[in-house]
């Protein structure tokens, strides 16, 4: 009990510094991508996800983690050209249908606290959204985007 006590202590404080240590030096558009990603992938560590499910400050330190996580995407997404965030999206999509995909089909617990049922089902849930995602969400974005560009052209450079 003590270990965990001592290894949430250490969790806590390494994750302290690493978030002041973000919003320092957050003025490049990639920085906070990056910064991002590292977040939502060290909390997908099996013994990091293990923990967090066992202690509640890690717990909670996890969940303000993945809503500093969304926070940083948005700055990025504000702050970097069209090309790049169309390429995040895609990316995005593609590596939670692979997840989702080896969560849904594996007969191994990779998450000690969860089934492997449990494990199933949360990868048909990610399987799905990141269809529906691809199928309806980034042909709405792509659409809302292409008419918006239409839109921002003065009408007189089409007129002529």
């Amino acid at each position: 009990m003590a270990s965990q006590s001592n290894c949430t202590q250490t969790v806590i404080t390494i994750w302290l510094g690493f978030i002041k240590s973000i919003f320092i030096i957050s003025r490049n558009g990639l920085f906070p991508i990056t910064c991002a990603i590292i977040l939502v992938g060290f909390w997908h560590i099996p013994s990091i996800f293990d923990l967090s499910t066992y202690s509640e400050r890690v717990y909670v330190v996890q969940h303000v983690s993945f809503i500093l996580a969304g926070m940083l995407f948005f700055v990025c997404l504000r702050q970097l050209g069209q090309p790049l965030v169309l390429f995040l999206i895609i990316s995005s999509v593609g590596m939670m249908l692979l997840s989702g995909l080896g969560l849904a089909a594996t007969n191994e617990r990779v998450y000690l606290p969860y089934s492997a049922y449990s494990h199933h089902i949360a990868g048909e849930y990610m399987l799905g959204l990141s269809i529906a995602i691809a199928v309806i969400g980034l042909p709405v974005y792509l659409i809302r985007k292409a008419l918006f560009h239409i839109s921002a052209i003065p009408k007189s450079s089409y007129t002529k």
